[in-house]
This record gives structure tokens, C-alpha cells and sequence, in this order.
């Protein structure tokens, strides 16, 4: 159901009122155990398909109030950060406070995702004691406030680079990094093709990356999946100057930018939902949806850049 007050919250962001820094998405980001388990939750998701190999680089794509996610892979070994957003959000006091805290759940090897065990049949403790050194973590404080700063650090060894408002394709070279990973952001990307054009740019051939993408409404309506009932007229005006509520792009459609950017799908989990719309109500481009798609509320997607 359309309500007039979505629609007059788009117009309220044509007025002085509205700020968009006062309005990001990504507000768990601030919470440590939520980057802890983000990071945790994808790498393990790919060591399940075979990739357990800790990444030398990773970018987090739309890493919101914190790094948090992306300094947790590099407390798990991997020496250079590119952490990625469309706003300026994060700041250096939240990152350290947050690295902190993170540092001492690896050190004590911490459940996470409502109690799943620490993998250290995949994280051995030689290989912890190595990325957890204190000589190496100093080296990743130093590289945060050198990234917040804007600067770059004189060693190879440990880097981090944060970049916002921009992930255009002079951000980072050909083949950069090695693994890029992204939480509940894709459907906020409107140009969601390009970007995967994007990844698939930045990737080392062998490279992999990790979505987790939500496909529910965002409150565009009042079902979960409502927002493909709705016009796009409608959905112009509910939007207004905000950042991208949703792409209401399903799950089919992200494979497919997937793939025909180049990449090999070699991994999927969804999670389905009762569809709570009929499907004489989609509107025309969504009508041809599948079943599948009209069930799925969010999935993690695995894809490999061939060699």
C-alpha cells in the first residue's frame, strides 16, 4: 500500500530540513560484535565453496559508520584495507574505539551470529598468533590514522585506504585486490550493473567477492516485498533527493548483472519469505518475476572472477 507519508518524505528531502549525512543506512556498523560476525560470516561462507585462503587485499564496498568489517579482515592476515562508501561516514575515533574491541574478540576467539563457534579448524591458532602480533596490530592503528588522514603509509607491509564519496575505477588499479565484500548494500546501489562491471575490474583474476543483499521494501510499502507493486512515478517521488532506498532489484537480476559482467557464480544461500503480494499486483517490469524471487528476502552471493 502506498501512504502519503512516504511520498511527503521524499519531498521533505528537496527541503533545508533534510541533511544526508543526518540519513545513512548502516547504523550497526557501530556496533563491533555486528563487523565481528560480518566479517566471520563471509569468509567462512566461502571457505564452505573452497576459498579459505586469508586475501593480501580486500575492499569493503559501503563500509557506513565504521571499518569495522574490513579491519577485521585485516586482524585475520590481510595487510591492505580499501574501505569504500558513498558518504563520509566513518570517523578515526569510532574506527579505533571499534578496532579495540575487535582485537581482544579475536584474541578470546569469540562466537558470533547468535553463538556459532569460532572456525578454528579453518583459523588455526598459528595462523591467528601471526596476524594478531603486536607489532603487526600497531602497524594497522598506525595505517588507520594515516587513512583517516588521508594519507598513505611508507610501508607495503600493512595499508589502508579510505575513500568517500568515491569508488569510481581510478580509486584502485587493475587486479588490486584479491576479495571484495559487501553488507546489505547492493540494493542501495541504483547502478548495481556497472558497479559489478566495477569489481570485476578491481579483481586479480582467481579474485572472489562476497554480497549480502536484502531485497525486502524498505518501507517503500507496507509488505516486505511491496516495493515491486509500486509504480515508478511513485517510487521517484517517495525517494526524492535521498541516497537509493532499494534498486528493487530480486535476486535473479543481480546474477545476471553478475555474470554478464564476467563473473562464475559459484555460490548462493537465500533465505525465502512467504510472498505477501499477489501477482496481478507487480507492476509491468516485474511481472515476469519468478517465484523464486518473489520468496527470496535476502541472500549471500559467491562469485569468482575466471583466471
Amino acid at each position: 500500500m502506498i501512504k502519503l507519508k512516504r511520498i511527503l518524505g521524499g519531498l521533505l528531502s528537496y527541503t533545508p530540513l533534510w541533511n544526508l549525512r543526518l540519513n545513512p543506512n548502516g547504523g550497526e556498523t557501530l556496533d563491533p560484535a555486528y563487523c565481528y560476525s560480518t566479517c566471520l560470516r563471509h569468509y567462512t561462507f566461502a571457505a564452505r565453496h573452497g576459498i579459505d585462503e586469508i586475501p593480501e587485499s580486500v575492499i569493503e564496498f559501503g563500509c557506513g559508520f565504521s571499518s569495522g568489517a574490513g579491519l577485521s579482515w585485516m586482524l585475520l592476515g590481510a595487510r591492505r584495507l580499501y574501505a569504500l562508501d558513498a558518504c563520509r561516514f566513518a570517523s578515526l575515533q569510532r574506527d579505533e574505539a571499534i578496532l579495540r574491541e575487535l582485537i581482544d574478540r579475536f584474541a578470546r576467539r569469540d562466537v558470533y551470529d547468535n553463538n556459532i563457534a569460532f572456525p578454528i579448524d579453518l583459523l588455526d591458532e598459528k595462523t591467528l598468533s601471526r596476524s594478531l602480533n603486536p607489532a603487526r596490530i600497531e602497524s594497522i592503528h598506525q595505517a588507520l590514522r594515516l587513512a583517516h588522514e588521508e594519507k598513505q603509509a611508507q610501508s607495503n607491509e600493512i595499508r589502508i585506504e579510505y575513500h568517500a564519496p568515491r569508488y569510481d575505477d581510478a580509486v584502485i588499479a587493475e587486479g588490486g585486490a584479491q576479495r571484495i565484500v559487501s553488507q546489505a548494500v547492493m540494493q542501495h546501489v541504483e547502478e548495481y550493473a556497472k558497479a559489478y562491471r566495477l569489481f570485476y575490474r578491481w579483481l586479480t583474476p582467481g579474485g572472489v567477492m562476497t554480497h549480502h543483499i536484502d531485497y525486502s521494501s524498505f518501507g517503500v510499502a507496507d509488505e516486505w516485498n511491496g516495493h515491486w507493486t509500486v509504480s515508478d512515478q511513485a517510487f521517484r517521488l517517495m525517494q526524492g533527493r535521498r541516497p537509493c532506498l532499494t534498486n528493487r532489484a530480486p535476486h535473479s537480476w543481480h546474477l545476471g548483472a553478475m555474470r554478464e559482467a564476467g563473473f562464475e557464480i559459484i555460490g548462493e544461500d537465500r533465505h525465502y519469505r512467504a510472498s505477501e503480494i499477489k501477482r496481478d499486483a507487480l507492476k509491468p517490469r516485474f511481472q515476469s518475476l519468478s517465484d523464486d524471487d518473489l520468496s527470496t528476502d535476502y541472500a549471500i552471493i559467491l562469485a569468482r572472477k575466471p583466471y
